[in-house]
């Protein structure tokens, strides 16, 4: 077979459809505040109706990441959902002028595109994470899902009633969603300290706030140890007040993985609170992390595919599939994967380089790839002599 081709022809192939499930993608909210700084707001409200979604089990909630790619593309509702695997999409915009807010949102059903409810929230900003609450919750009604009491007084939960301190939790969120290394660590710290001290009971800026001092130490930027101390006694005063709570086990399962890189006994505390979290790309990331480091292959590869279902347009979880799939010796379907990833991110260089990587560790055939990564000779070859 002609390398040359064979490398390309999976360039424009179109990703094999998938399964349809009941499951929801939420498309990013828009911002239609006059004031331009208050977009940050918007994408705030949409990153905590993710996160309440994201706990119930019955539906498969598309990751933020993916949703914001998908949002770049302008394509149709049923296209979404037929791409996404998801039987339903949920539109929403955010106006927020002084202490007013207005949340406006309507959920569709993919396959038909109907409108099957629609709803505008018009609150004062202290009540803000009660919309947020309000419109899990419709949305668990609408699609007839069955919560449990402990299910529904967790989507009902409030994490803070102060304004200001909310506004900087939100920021920091936002900080958080673009990859900047410690530079954004020390951005989300600036920004969670003061909503920290402003309110001592937020439960989920402190646990944001120890991880953001974690990973500071985890990326080598923490030459005095100062941010792991700061981590550390964060977490102690989660456990002493909250000792219970999900967000603990997961506050003290990032102290375990990003300064002690005890991965087992971080593995312990964020597989505590799975059944819990089970749309949570964050922690399924952080349970794929610790398996892949502990060796534990299958289950690696499990969790990998779920990561993947539910972050279908990240070339990052393409790419810890396939480690998944080298480190169990699946190299057809390694192949198989990649070319889909590549169909997908053809101008990504990791995926271009997996894609080459993937044919040359299971053909042994150098040539056919050389194109894709031309830079690799010298490594693909000192990797077979």
């Amino acid at each position: 077979t002609d390398g040359k081709a064979s490398a390309t022809a999976t360039a424009t192939d179109e990703p094999a459809a998938i399964p349809i499930v009941r499951g929801i993608a939420v498309l990013p909210f828009a911002t239609l505040s006059p004031d331009p700084d208050n977009a940050f707001f918007a994408g705030g409200v949409y990153e905590e109706v993710l996160t309440k979604l994201s706990r119930i089990g019955e539906l498969r909630v598309i990751s933020r990441t993916s949703m914001e790619q998908i949002a770049k593309q302008d394509l149709q509702v049923g296209t979404i959902g037929q791409r996404l695997g998801v039987s339903h999409v949920l539109e929403g915009s955010v106006r927020k002028a002084g202490d007013q807010i207005r949340v406006t949102v309507q959920l569709i059903e993919a396959a038909s595109d109907n409108h099957i409810w629609a709803e505008n929230y018009d609150r004062k900003l202290d009540d803000v994470s009660a919309i947020q609450s309000e419109i899990a919750l419709a949305i668990a009604d609408q699609l007839k899902l069955s919560l449990s009491p402990e299910l529904q007084a967790n989507l009902s939960e409030r994490p803070t009633q102060n304004q200001a301190a909310y506004a900087l939790y939100l920021r920091a969120l936002e900080e958080r969603g673009t990859w900047r290394g410690s530079d954004g660590f020390k951005a989300m710290i600036d920004l969670l300290e003061p909503a920290v001290a402003t309110d001592p009971d937020f439960l989920q800026a402190q646990v944001l706030l120890a991880d953001a001092y974690g990973r500071m130490n985890w990326t080598n930027s923490d030459p005095d140890g100062s941010y792991a101390h700061k981590a550390r006694q964060a977490v102690a005063q989660i456990l002493e007040r909250w000792p219970d709570h999900p967000q603990s086990r997961i506050a003290q399962g990032q102290l375990r993985y990003n300064l002690d890189r005890d991965y087992a006994g971080a593995l312990t505390h964020f597989e505590a609170v799975r059944a819990q979290l089970p749309n949570d790309i964050e922690l399924l990331r952080s349970i794929a992390s610790s398996l892949k480091w502990l060796g534990r292959n299958e289950a690696f590869l499990e969790v990998a595919r779920r990561v993947v279902e539910l972050d279908p347009e990240s070339a990052l979880s393409f790419s810890e599939l396939l480690l998944a799939l080298w480190a169990n010796q699946r190299l057809d379907e390694a192949v198989t994967t990649a070319e889909r990833s590549y169909a997908r991110f053809p101008q990504d260089q990791l995926t271009r380089r997996n894609l080459a990587w993937a044919k040359v560790e299971r053909d042994g055939d150098i040539e056919a790839v050389l194109q894709l990564t031309p830079d690799s000779r010298e490594a693909m070859m000192a990797h077979f002599v």
